[in-house]
């Protein structure tokens, strides 16, 4: 898993895909909000965060699928 999220960051890195602050994720105190927000975000050292809708954009100019929970194309 710690691989495809760093092909993650990597392929943004490379494409120009600008990741947002991983700032925004401290700041959430609501229990609620913070347990949705946390395990689809992933906080990176530089201080930014790549999250699913970079993974989605991955995954559709790549085509390799985060297991269990890959983007489908809907028939």
């Amino acid at each position: 898993m710690d691989r495809f999220w760093s092909a993650v960051v990597a392929w943004c890195d490379e494409s120009g895909v600008e990741l947002e602050s991983s700032e925004s994720l401290r700041v959430v105190e609501h229990p609620g909000l913070r347990s949705i927000m946390w395990p689809s975000c992933r906080s990176l050292a530089d201080g930014r965060r790549v999250g699913l809708s970079n993974v989605v954009l991955y995954e559709k100019a790549v085509g390799v699928a985060m297991a269990g929970f890959g983007h489908h194309p809907t028939a």
